[in-house]
């Protein structure tokens, strides 16, 4: 009988244990769930449904791009989304880059597939030929066209640099079967072409997915991943004179680069380059989803890695200075900008 009772007691003693177990284990994961370890990092938090709702769009609307801009000279930090519904124009909206702030949004203009500030100080983008501008103190257009109207259709890519007294913006992008170039001054008035139809040795342009293109102030980096084989390149030039040249190499466009690093190939969105390496969403890394960060120059891992949510949907960005990023998390529905985490 005593032994009867006291397998009953350890029978119930292990019960319980299987249940706190469970119960421990649940906690864990709701806490892997709704405390997810970007919020350690947020500086501000928004929520998408708000900001479409405040912008004049449907609840429908869905985050197409998410645009980071700092205006040289003034510093001002912009959060730009690129949104948009099933057989409906995209529309960009506005937030303040500090505090995710709704300042304004635009439907019915053109949106290309670049943003940035171009040689006279304005915020633009644009398609085919129309250019749009807008003053960044105040959002509002600028509404003389420059003339003859500029080529900006094919441009993946755009960033300005000041060298000496000139101060140009400068067009990337795929066109017929060539990697393409203009560079612009004047305020768009006269523009420079070059095209590239290999970028590396007997490998032609269109082999590759360009995945991001950064301007540092001084040099050029250019990240790659080959559609076929997968491997995954970033390709820098010291300098802003010795990547323009690359146009012109007798044989591929990283003849003569600075450096030409092996990197991981990311999962989902491309990630993006910065002054603190190039990051890009990674799925199944020592079974976790990550945020991995490598050194442009050694294409070695910087640590620490960000853990993501494993069933992580959403988009995310950086500011190219690196001094903080933002993340959309579809669960959730918010936006959020966030601190860096090294």
């Amino acid at each position: 009988m005593s032994t009867l009772m006291n397998l009953r007691r350890t029978s119930g003693f292990l019960i319980l244990c299987c249940i706190a177990a469970f119960i421990l284990a649940s906690c864990a994961l709701l806490i892997i769930d709704y405390f997810p370890a970007y919020l350690g990092q947020e500086k501000a938090v928004a929520h998408f449904s708000e900001i479409v709702k405040t912008a004049g769009l449907s609840e429908t609307t869905e985050l197409h791009e998410i645009y980071l801009l700092t205006v040289p000279g003034s510093g001002k930090k912009f959060v730009v989304l690129r949104v948009g519904q099933f057989m409906s124009p995209e529309t960009l909206i506005f937030l303040d880059g500090t505090d995710l702030r709704f300042l304004r949004s635009f439907t019915n203009i053109p949106i290309g597939k670049f943003l940035t500030v171009d040689m006279g100080g304005y915020i633009v983008t644009g398609w085919n030929t129309q250019l749009v501008r807008l003053y960044p103190d105040t959002l509002e257009p600028e509404n003389t066209p420059p003339n003859p109207s500029p080529t900006i259709d094919f441009a993946q890519f755009a960033f300005t640099a000041e060298v000496g007294s000139d101060i140009t913006t400068y067009l990337v992008g795929i066109e017929s079967d060539c990697l393409n170039l203009i560079v612009y001054n004047n305020d768009w008035s006269s523009g420079s072409s070059y095209s590239q139809s290999n970028l590396f040795d007997s490998q032609s342009i269109t082999n590759f997915e360009y995945r991001d293109l950064f301007y540092d102030g001084t040099g050029v980096q250019l990240a790659v991943t080959n559609k076929i084989t997968q491997e995954s390149f970033v390709i820098s030039w010291s300098t802003l004179t010795e990547f323009v040249n690359a146009f012109s190499n007798l044989h591929f466009f990283a003849e003569n680069a600075t450096n030409v690093v092996s990197v991981p190939r990311g999962d989902g969105q491309a990630g993006g380059l910065t002054n603190a390496g190039y990051i890009q969403l990674m799925y199944g890394y020592a079974k976790k989803t990550i945020l991995d960060r490598r050194n442009t120059s050694t294409g070695q891992q910087e640590l620490p890695v960000f853990t993501m949510p494993d069933n992580f949907r959403g988009r995310f960005a950086f500011f190219r200075d690196a001094s903080a990023w933002v993340l959309y998390n579809q669960r959730d529905g918010k936006i959020h900008l966030l601190r860096p985490w090294w």
